[in-house]
């Protein structure tokens, strides 16, 4: 059994997921994942960056961060 959750307004996006992992297991896994795009930055134009994060077990979490961008005129 799980839940799932997403957003999306304008230049941005945030998801979520909750499930109750094995039968009989009381310990939760979850995950969020949101970016954000912004533009009309000077030289790069675009900007995308967001982050991710997942608990699988009471014993690991795991994160991250990314970010991309368009580059003057070469992209």
């Amino acid at each position: 059994m799980g839940a799932r959750s997403a957003s999306r307004p304008a230049r941005s996006f945030f998801a979520s997921s909750i499930t109750n992992g094995k039968p009989g297991d009381k310990d939760v896994q979850t995950t969020f994942n949101g970016y954000g795009v912004f533009e009309d930055v000077p030289v790069v134009r675009n900007v995308i960056a967001g982050a991710s994060y997942a608990r699988q077990s009471n014993k690991r979490d795991v994160s991250g961060f990314y970010a991309g961008s368009t580059f003057w005129k070469f992209t």
